[in-house]
């Protein structure tokens, strides 16, 4: 354990706590500043701010979407035995479930509103182990191309702050 003046009013010392749990921080090292008995941390100034961190995940998630999509869409129109391992129905449910999950976690609200419309049609159909019939086809492929159009949406607005 280092220690060395903090140079904040009202803090006695800094000490830097060495942990291997903050490693995925690109550290090791996480200055801990004791006051009247409180322990408060201070981040160092040049680590990106968990927001900025958010953002750069959504945008992956989302550029992720299309492919993920196609996948999708692959899995519900695939005849059931392609795949020894999960059934049709099963992979179709775990893949809208992540991307729920995902969008959800993510704040992408219009998103994980049409995942979910197309997960309540996996969940039935997964549960009573029975294919999907023509008019869930229909309603999973309309909520996946709702997502394609909210993604539209977003990529013209991301344009057109560019250009402003």
């Amino acid at each position: 354990m280092k220690s060395a003046s903090s140079g904040f009013p009202g803090r006695k010392v800094c000490y830097y706590l060495q942990t291997p749990a903050l490693a995925f921080l690109g550290t090791n090292e996480r200055p801990i500043y004791f006051a009247s008995g409180r322990r408060t941390f201070a981040m160092p100034e040049d680590k990106p701010r968990f927001e900025d961190r958010v953002a750069e995940i959504r945008m992956r998630f989302l550029e992720t979407i299309p492919d993920r999509l196609k996948e999708i869409r692959e899995a519900i129109q695939t005849p059931e035995n392609s795949d020894p391992e999960e059934t049709q129905l099963r992979k179709a449910h775990r893949m809208l479930h992540d991307m729920t999950g995902s969008a959800a976690m993510l704040e992408l609200d219009h998103i994980e509103g049409a995942f979910r419309r197309a997960l309540r049609i996996a969940e039935v159909a997964d549960a009573k182990n029975t294919p999907f019939n023509s008019e869930e086809l229909v309603i999973i492929n309309d909520a996946l191309a709702d997502i394609l159009d909210v993604l539209g949406q977003e990529n013209a607005s991301a344009q057109n702050q560019n250009q402003d």
